[in-house]
């Protein structure tokens, strides 16, 4: 086995239980590990980030599509926010810009690929069994319920208040799965880091 492929090897063991160790206690080796998560992730998102720029944006400027040339203009203008203070306020139209077509963005995909698609499950589609009329409707139920939650224009009485509570209920449940998953995810990487560790010490 040569240098190389020992460092191939120990370098990754030591450093996952560097970094592991964090569960214990704050010590400097783990936050070596840290600023070298963190500057190694700072650089790969630098590149990719430089990449989609001259991919998405300078070649096809490049190429005479100066219809993106307002995304150019927009996105200096964000850049104001460091600039004097007599000039600062340039930034707020870069910063609409994004804001607005981001909002308009969010809204028509949540209509087609949201609400939409749950409003078309809820109709009784023919050849549907019992069960999935009853999920359907559970389902639409559960929509109509969270989506009175969010409704702050409008008092929340006696019916629309019981709904919006309702909704409530029906969101608990939702972050308490979605943390549950986010755990079990967890665990999950940390399982695969102790079978890599195990395996490369010739333990598994």
């Amino acid at each position: 086995m040569t240098i190389a492929d020992l460092l191939l090897l120990w370098v990754p063991v030591v450093t996952i239980v560097i970094g592991l160790s964090f569960v214990f206690k704050d010590w400097p080796g783990w936050r070596w590990v840290e600023t070298m998560i963190i500057g190694g992730g700072t650089g790969h998102v630098t590149v990719m980030a430089f990449q989609t720029l001259r991919s998405n944006l300078f070649t096809p400027l490049i190429g005479g599509n100066w219809i993106l040339f307002p995304v150019v203009i927009f996105g200096v203008l964000m850049y104001f926010r460091f600039a004097p203070n007599k000039i600062q306020y340039f930034q707020r139209y870069g910063y609409a810009w994004i804001i607005g077509s981001g909002i308009g963005l969010v809204i028509s995909t949540m209509i087609q690929g949201q609400i939409l698609p749950v409003i078309k499950q809820t109709v009784n589609i023919p050849g549907a069994t019992t069960i999935d009329t009853i999920n359907n409707a559970i389902g639409f139920v559960i929509f109509v319920t969270v989506l009175s939650y969010f409704i702050f224009t409008v008092e929340h009485k006696p019916t629309l208040g019981n709904s919006g509570r309702i909704g409530r209920y029906f969101l608990m449940i939702a972050f308490g799965l979605g943390f549950s998953t986010l755990l079990m995810t967890y665990f999950g990487v940390l399982l695969e880091r102790v079978i890599f560790i195990m395996r490369n010490l010739s333990l598994l």
